[in-house]
């Protein structure tokens, strides 16, 4: 079973005191405008959704609470499929070679919105700096196969847990989802920063279109396994695009 880090609950009541009160501070600076966006996320190590709820205050810098969830790849992942091993009547799907562990990122915080260039008319385009920080909640659940045993029935496959040193790669159909190794849930909490450029542009000034580029530092306190004897990093960089689907200023 994989192991729920008991010492990471300490880090997880202290992150979530901590983004209370910030999430709190920001609450307390809601005022006439408020922006709601939900949108693609895109970057080198995943891609996923996020959501942004903007706390507009003239008197201040512009705040905005922050969520989004997305997939982490591991690095150098090798997505394999054993299409000509099999029958014609069996139809393999994709599986990462040596992966044991998936991982599903949630992050959640606050953030301040910088103005470059203000967007008066909808002739125009504005531009943001976005910064924001906060918690990261790595999900982490074993990966299962389907399996053909050597020897076994053609038509014969297993589900069952990934483990390289026992299951041959010429004989794994497919990987199963996150979700099939749910009850073995592990939780690996941390913490994020990020910056992004942001470029509202559009012909409705009360829906724009957005478009957020910048950078993403990810930090994990007690890092996961996801191939094989690969620790993955307990900090990494990434770069990322996310594109606004739904926007509104009100």
């Amino acid at each position: 079973m994989l192991q729920i880090y008991k010492k990471n609950k300490t880090y997880s009541y202290k992150l979530f005191g901590l983004f209370f009160c910030l999430w709190f501070s920001a609450l307390n600076s809601f005022s006439q405008r408020n922006q709601l966006s939900f949108g693609f996320h895109l970057n080198n190590r995943g891609y996923g959704l996020e959501t942004k709820l903007g706390l507009g205050n003239q008197a201040s810098i512009p705040k905005f609470l922050e969520f989004g969830i997305w997939g982490l790849k591991a690095i150098k992942e090798q997505r394999i499929s054993n299409f000509e091993l099999f029958n014609p009547y069996v139809d393999p799907g994709p599986f990462v070679y040596g992966k044991i562990n998936h991982a599903l990122l949630f992050h959640t915080g606050v953030g301040f919105i910088k103005t470059v260039a203000q967007r008066t008319t909808r002739n125009n385009v504005g531009v943001y700096l976005n910064t924001s920080g906060g918690i990261l909640w790595g999900l982490i659940t074993p990966v299962y196969i389907d399996y053909h045993s050597p020897g076994a029935n053609e038509y014969d496959f297993i589900t069952t847990r990934y483990n390289p040193e026992v299951h041959q790669r010429e004989f794994i159909l497919q990987s199963r989802s996150f979700w099939k190794g749910r009850e073995q849930l592990g939780i690996s909490p941390g913490a994020y920063f990020r910056q992004g450029l942001v470029l509202e542009f559009g012909n409705y000034m009360y829906a724009p279109n957005k478009i957020e580029t910048g950078f993403m530092l990810n930090t994990f306190f007690n890092s996961p396994n996801l191939l094989y004897k690969q620790k993955y990093p307990s900090s990494f960089l990434s770069f990322y695009i996310s594109f606004a689907l739904l926007n509104l200023n009100t």
